[in-house]
């Protein structure tokens, strides 16, 4: 026996517990990641305590007022000097952040729609195999009422193997409508990433990017 499915209202959170969302999300989080430290490198970089790494060799370059300013403009002018290879760093960070994004909604967009065509087959399946749940316990009757004939000798053996024949293909009928209801529900499983009662998953935040 399946669980009711539901009609509507399935939160579309549930999506993203699926393997192939979370991965498309990640990577644009790390593209975005990727992008904002390509911008960092275009501001030039300052360090006033010491320009070789630790500490000055020569404590008194500290006090050498030429010598600062030299290194410090050393270091806010050298960004300028390789402005064009900082300027195409940019260009295809964010043409591969677009791409990320680009990525990502069409994997989520190919979840929601995997989704719609399960639910849709859901609801159709369901209303024929009710149909077919009539139609069974139909040709069950008319293959009893056969048989009491039969015995009676008011119809001949044709007529009953036809009623059988009748009942046995609405019963196989109905069999192969629950199996494509069984299938079905596995593919709704898949498109959402697990069963449509649990709560949805929280969102991951992208704490390193802002």
């Amino acid at each position: 026996a399946l669980a009711e499915a539901p009609s509507a209202g399935v939160p579309a959170q549930l999506v993203e517990r699926r393997p192939d969302v979370q991965a498309a999300r990640l990577r644009l989080l790390a593209e975005m990641s990727r992008n904002e430290a390509v911008q960092r490198n275009w501001l030039p970089g300052l360090n006033l305590t010491g320009f070789n790494g630790t500490s000055t060799d020569d404590f008194g370059d500290v006090f050498d007022l030429d010598n600062l300013a030299w290194r410090i403009a050393a270091q806010l002018t050298a960004p300028l000097f390789q402005g064009g290879r900082l300027k195409a760093q940019r260009a295809q960070q964010a043409a591969l952040e677009e791409q990320a994004l680009w990525d990502y909604a069409g994997t989520a967009l190919q979840a929601f729609q995997e989704v719609e065509v399960a639910l849709r087959a859901e609801r159709y399946l369901a209303g024929q195999e009710q149909a077919l749940a009539t139609a069974t316990r139909e040709s069950l009757l008319a293959e009893e009422l056969a048989g009491e004939r039969y015995a009676s000798g008011l119809i001949d053996i044709i007529t009953l193997l036809e009623a059988q024949r009748r009942a046995f293909d609405s019963q196989r009928a109905l069999i192969d409508v629950r199996n494509q209801r069984l299938q079905n529900r596995i593919n709704l499983h898949l498109a959402l990433g697990g069963d449509f009662n649990e709560t949805p998953p929280a969102s991951p935040s992208n704490k390193e990017s802002t």
